[in-house]
């Protein structure tokens, strides 16, 4: 697939005002042209927002937004837009273990011959415990549920997942 890259243009602002509030806002104009005809163009808004609330020494609440372009893999799709939105939050319960949480809508228009829209909502809950200094453990649960203007693309997901992780000095 042959493109014709042309630089986004993106203007914006970073804060961190005191040690509770942080963030990146960046707003901008993103083209992707194809030379092939086969392939749609795509020029338009984009944006991206980090931003970090800290509101006590045990507690970490992200918020994020986004409007991206996206490379497809699937067979005469170039690329398509995605709006996605997520709130992730953190709570110390000791010094050792801390509870998650997070939630992500993502929402696709592909345009093809036969476009379509794709909502995903993605839910995930999860404890993490440091066992060691250098072991920690966590289980997470996660939901992802995907609806789509075509019946064939449109799933549910129940995942349990265990994990030892390391840290190497």
């Amino acid at each position: 697939m042959n493109q014709v890259k042309k630089p986004s243009i993106w203007f914006g602002v970073e804060w961190d005002i005191t040690a509770k509030t942080s963030g990146t806002f960046k707003l901008g104009y993103q083209s992707k042209d194809f030379e092939q005809d086969v392939y749609n163009d795509i020029t338009g808004l984009s944006y991206m927002l980090d931003m970090t609330w800290k509101p006590n020494t045990y507690t970490k609440i992200k918020l994020g937004a986004s409007r991206m372009t996206r490379e497809s893999s699937q067979q005469l799709t170039s690329a398509f837009i995605t709006n996605t939105y997520t709130v992730n939050a953190e709570h110390k319960i000791t010094p050792r273990t801390q509870i998650k949480a997070s939630y992500t809508y993502d929402n696709d228009d592909i345009v093809t011959a036969q476009s379509r829209t794709d909502k995903r909502h993605n839910i995930k809950l999860g404890l993490d415990h440091s066992l060691l200094t250098w072991l920690n453990i966590s289980l997470d649960y996660k939901y992802i549920e995907r609806n789509s203007d075509f019946a064939i693309y449109n799933y549910k997901a129940n995942i349990i997942g265990l994990s030892l992780t390391t840290k190497f000095k």
